[in-house]
């Protein structure tokens, strides 16, 4: 594993070579701040290589949930950069080079074993790796109303920050009690999960072993407060799901190392803070999206592109959608089985359908994970409502969702 601080600049660096127009903008006279992450990969001989990376602290309601796959649901710094390696893996398979994959038996193929994965966070992630740090830096009077003492741990599903000594539970976002629900579980569930099906997801994992990060590097936290971060963070990505055995091959549980990082990013919400201290800055509703060898990077707000439109009587036009949203990915993911020489998906063929049948053993993982005795047991599924679509983000017959609550009627 390379120093922190190296993981840390590596992604700090190429978030400051991105255009001014990346930056959080000011709120009038007040400054706002956002989330970065970033994917890391790192051979054994050579400097780190940041192949993704995002900003963002934001989430759409359920109740503004489209079903054609072309907006993103979560804008959490460390679901962007999760969903731009994706990208970044497709287009790299598709380019043919063997710097980070390889073949392996089975006609698969594989990263190489001389090569790790880091994730860069510039805090700690939104759930129960952050719980302890939240109860320890709010003021004594919020900390009281948010029960930060003496609450027995939670087994179940709990809303955002409410109830902080609920140790262990899975938590929806966003973390304000006040915000609309969601549909979306926190990153430190997401991440968790990530320890046993890996980064690549189910439509990646037809062609492509498991993808796990290695090292989990964290900045903004003092020193002081590190220990009790640690001990949340290996509760979160390690303790509540327990020893888990009998995963089909290739899948096995993979926790990350977590290391701490003195390098700052100056628009985090505490770089900002202590640059002001009269002022709170606010959470930017913007988030980026770069991914490496892309020759691009989004600006995104509300999951697509700055500048689209939802309101168009025709809908979100191509243009307007990010390329890391579910209806993109399907397509590069199809166009990837055409250049691989894999079997064709039909027109017909739905984003839900093609996850099922491209990977029976990544099913069989996160049903482990999500069934009535796996350790995430309460996760919140979307859902076929939300996955109903084929590759030109057109819906199923008899499958738009209707929104009662945070439950989706079919």
């Amino acid at each position: 594993m390379l120093p922190p601080d190296v993981i840390a600049e590596a992604v700090l660096d190429v978030y400051g070579s991105l255009p001014r127009s990346c930056r959080p903008q000011p709120s009038g006279s007040t400054p706002t701040y956002t989330i970065l992450a970033g994917i890391v990969l790192v051979p054994d001989s050579g400097l780190p290589t940041v192949i993704s990376l995002g900003t963002g602290s934001k989430v759409l309601p359920s109740s503004k949930l489209p079903p054609s796959g072309d907006v993103l649901h979560d804008s959490h710094a460390e679901v962007i950069a999760r969903r731009g390696a994706i990208k970044w893996f497709m287009e790299e398979i598709r380019r043919g080079r063997d710097d980070w994959v390889k073949p392996v038996p089975g006609g698969r193929l594989a990263l190489r074993e001389d090569v790790t994965v880091a994730m860069y966070i510039s805090c700690l992630p939104c759930g129960d790796a952050s719980m302890s740090y939240l109860a320890a830096t709010q003021d004594p009077e919020m900390a009281s109303l948010k029960d930060a003492t003496g609450s027995p741990a939670l087994s179940g599903l709990a809303r955002g920050r409410d109830g902080y000594a609920n140790y262990g539970a899975l938590r929806t976002k966003p973390g304000r009690a006040d915000s609309p629900p969601t549909l979306s579980m926190s990153c430190s569930d997401k991440i968790a999960a990530w320890t046993v099906l890996g980064i690549q997801g189910a439509l990646l994992s037809s062609i492509l072993d498991p993808v796990y990060l290695d090292q989990l590097v964290i900045s903004g936290i003092p020193v002081e407060l590190r220990d009790r971060a640690t001990v949340d963070c290996l509760r979160a990505f390690r303790d509540r799901l327990g020893q888990i055995g009998g995963l089909p091959r290739p899948f096995r549980q993979n926790v990350p190392q977590v290391d701490f990082s003195d390098a700052s990013f100056v628009f985090s919400k505490e770089s900002l803070s202590a640059q002001n201290p009269s002022i709170t800055p606010l959470a930017s509703s913007d988030s980026v999206s770069w991914v490496a060898d892309a020759g691009l990077v989004e600006s995104l707000v509300g999951g697509i592109r700055r500048g689209a439109s939802l309101k168009s009587r025709k809908g979100l036009q191509p243009r307007g959608r990010s390329r890391i949203c579910k209806l993109s990915l399907f397509n590069e993911y199809a166009r990837l089985r055409h250049n691989l020489g894999l079997t064709v998906l039909s027109p017909d063929t739905t984003y839900r359908s093609a996850k099922l049948s491209a990977s029976g053993s990544y099913d069989q993982a996160k049903t482990y994970l999500r069934s009535g005795h796996g350790p995430f047991a309460d996760w919140m599924i979307s859902g076929t409502p939300w996955e109903a679509f084929d590759l030109e983000g057109n819906v199923a017959a008899g499958t738009v969702p209707r929104i009662i609550g945070t439950s989706a009627m079919v």
